[in-house]
């Protein structure tokens, strides 16, 4: 071919189409040289994407761009990219060869280095919407592309697009600075974000100083008398949990604060800033460690307004049943609950959570309102912070007519939302757990068959009296355990022949292990036992033991008696399939007459554990670890068992099942509300009763009768 034909209009155009063509045919060959991934152009794109959302959906978009909008993180997520120093297409049979800075190949996408060029941004936007499915927006992505985070957050400001604040933490770092007044005439985006992913040497030496300034505060808070760290424990990174300050739980995050700024890196970071009680110290390796305060933040910045998130809920979806979007009741759920239905909305399309609304029927609701004693704000915040990673939620008061509401809405994730390592879905109108082996999402409901119930009542109020190292009273124990034996007899029917009442001078450590020895050997198939034990209990670094009349504080091991040779092993060798575990003990030490106290904290690992091999017994315990099972002069009682009392003498609402049933799932809910909620209220106690249950199953444990 001469120099002349070569460059003829037509057939540039034609040997043009004929390339296009055969680019896509498997024959021709792709060659890169010291080709690797481009990690730092998928943290770029995972950093921009909430951007990119947030601009498409401020326009007027069709379905089909609503639908590509949802798939597009896992379009992302499913991308390979690879970098290298060059990129050719060769054909051999030709002898043709075609030098590119960008290459596409399905989800595989191939660019020149640095990506960033002006060569490969060339295309790359136009090429990255048609794998999207989101042609015409290649400019938007462009813009996002080669901008710095403070002129994508100026421009988005500029034109009222709402930025996309949560996804901001990856984008910049906040940079708190103690200079002069000076500062205050910067950009407020140059001093207080920072983009991070241009300072990666920066953030990497702060990295390597943050166990100096978490030793530094920590030793510094262990000075200060408002402050107990001897539960202190280090739980991500710079955050430190387990510190008491004046009686309340705090977390404080710690940083360095050398060359006079605190910078801010970790989702941890901001999650428990936003959701729990807790503090910013920073220290510089030379000075005293110091707090940093919301009120210095708005007096460097200047902030004399804040924008608020106003949530705007249809007076229709007060009407509506209970579905796959739509949780209510007339209280607040536990923290761990309230932590559940968030996660499953989260995991599914996003839900809404109304406390105040009582289901009258399936199909009739009545708005009866939420006082504001109830701390619904602690809760939600308790159980966001359970979530890993944190969803994206919203919740404030909402007044409708006369009455108070508290509504939380969840928003779809785009990844899974876990609690405790464990996924949570909406089915219908439940939230159930997904086994990540089978897929299964069933909660099962079960209501055992049996033909007799045996109970087993252990209490002990007064020790035997010793001049040295007598072991405290434990007040009201008496007044519990004939209360628990009431319900036992009028609510469930049980013939009183067949509980066995132990109590003070009756409960010696030979008498409770003769009487459970031989009910355990005795019990069938037909059979379910109720335990109900009060007194003190504890764990020696082993196992958990529960007290007797007979205990000696110098010779626990041989004087106490091991739960789990007791209960939990028998139960297991039994032939009793179903069986309810009540134990109204605490763990903390020997001081507080109020207190059922116990030697050291009671562990429920292998409560756990062992619930989980029997998905039909449940075990309800007072308090969590490490905190203390209250009584009061006022009820008589402990409180615990005050509302377990309660709860099954008055089947009240909140713990019955379509109006028929009590079950374990929902009387282990009320008690956690409940009596942490009457304890703080009232007194300014910390108990926080737990349940223990197979995750897959609710059991009937009683009919209601009218």
């Amino acid at each position: 071919m001469n120099a002349k034909n070569k460059n003829h209009p037509n057939l540039k155009i034609l040997l043009t189409c004929f390339q296009v063509k055969l680019l896509t045919q498997n024959h021709f060959k792709l060659v890169y040289a010291n080709e690797e991934k481009c990690d730092s152009l998928k943290i770029k794109l995972n950093i921009i994407v909430p951007y990119f959302k947030s601009w498409i959906e401020h326009e007027e978009i069709d379905d089909n761009t609503k639908q590509n909008i949802l798939k597009l993180q896992n379009n992302i997520d499913d991308l390979e990219i690879y970098e290298a120093e060059d990129l050719k297409i060769t054909y051999e049979e030709m002898n043709f060869m075609k030098y590119v800075n960008l290459h596409v190949d399905k989800n595989k996408i191939y660019v020149t280095k640095p990506w960033n060029s002006n060569s490969v941004l060339l295309k790359l936007a136009e090429n990255l919407c048609t794998y999207f499915g989101l042609e015409g927006y290649s400019s938007k992505l462009d813009f996002l592309l080669r901008a710095e985070s403070d002129e994508i957050s100026k421009y988005f400001f500029q034109e009222g697009i709402e930025v996309p604040l949560k996804n901001m933490r990856d984008i910049t770092s906040l940079a708190i600075s103690e200079g002069d007044n000076d500062t205050y005439k910067k950009d407020i985006s140059e001093d207080f974000f920072e983009d991070s992913l241009q300072h990666l040497s920066r953030k990497t030496y702060i990295k390597s100083l943050i166990p100096r300034a978490v030793d530094n505060v920590l030793k510094y808070l262990s000075t200060l008398p408002e402050y107990d760290c001897t539960a202190a424990d280090v739980i991500s990174e710079s955050v430190i949990g387990g510190i008491i300050k004046n009686g309340n739980d705090i977390k404080v995050v710690a940083r360095p604060s050398d060359n006079d700024k605190i910078r801010l890196y970790y989702d941890s970071e901001f999650d428990v800033l936003e959701y729990v009680d807790a503090e910013i110290w920073y220290e510089d390796g030379i000075t005293p460690p110091k707090q940093f305060t919301l009120g210095q933040l708005l007096k460097m910045t200047k902030i004399n307004k804040i924008p608020i998130k106003k949530i705007n809920i249809k007076d229709a979806e007060f009407d509506n049943p209970k579905s796959e979007i739509l949780e209510f009741d007339a209280v607040p759920f536990s923290p761990e609950k309230t932590a559940k239905v968030i996660a499953s909305f989260a995991n599914t399309n996003g839900g809404t959570i109304v406390f105040g609304i009582k289901e009258l029927s399936p199909i009739k609701n009545e708005i009866v309102g939420l006082s504001t004693d109830f701390n619904v704000i602690d809760i939600t915040n308790k159980a966001i912070a359970m979530l890993n990673p944190t969803p994206n939620v919203s919740f404030d008061w909402i007044k409708k007519g006369e009455e108070l509401v508290f509504v939380i809405e969840t928003e779809k994730a785009d990844e899974d939302i876990l609690l405790n390592n464990q996924k949570y879905i909406r089915k219908v109108s439940s939230t159930v757990v997904l086994d990540d082996k089978t897929g299964k999402t069933d909660l099962m409901v079960n209501n055992p068959k049996f033909k007799r119930t045996v109970a087993i009542i252990i209490s002990i109020e007064n020790y035997f009296p010793k001049q040295i190292n007598p072991i405290s009273p434990v007040r009201y124990a008496n007044n519990d355990a004939e209360k628990f034996k009431e319900i036992l007899v009028n609510k469930f029917k049980i013939d009183e022949s067949d509980i066995i009442f132990l109590k003070n001078e009756q409960t010696i450590k030979n008498e409770i292990e003769d009487v459970v020895k031989y009910q355990m050997f005795s019990m069938t198939e037909e059979d379910r036992l109720i335990f109900y034990y009060v007194g003190h209990g504890f764990h020696d670094g082993t196992t958990n033991y529960i007290s007797t009349y007979d205990m000696s504080k110098t010779d626990i091991s041989n004087t106490a008696i091991s739960l789990r040779k007791l209960l939990l092993d028998p139960l297991k060798h039994s032939k009793c399939n179903n069986a309810l575990i009540f134990i109204d003990a605490c763990a903390q030490s020997f001081i507080d007459q109020y207190s059922r106290s116990t030697i050291s904290n009671i562990n429920t690992e292998e409560l756990m554990i062992f619930s989980n091999e029997f998905p039909h017994y449940a075990l309800f315990l007072s308090c969590q670890d490490g905190e203390s099972s209250y009584s009061c002069d006022k009820l008589k009682n402990g409180i615990w068992t005050h509302y377990l009392t309660k709860a099954i003498n008055e089947s009240v609402d909140e713990v019955t099942l379509n109006y028929k049933y009590i079950t374990d799932r929902k009387l282990g809910d009320y008690l956690s509300l409940n009596v942490s909620q009457y304890a703080k209220s009232q007194y300014g106690w910390i108990q926080n009763p737990k349940t223990i249950l197979d995750s897959s199953y609710e059991n009937v444990i009683n009919e209601v009768r009218g």
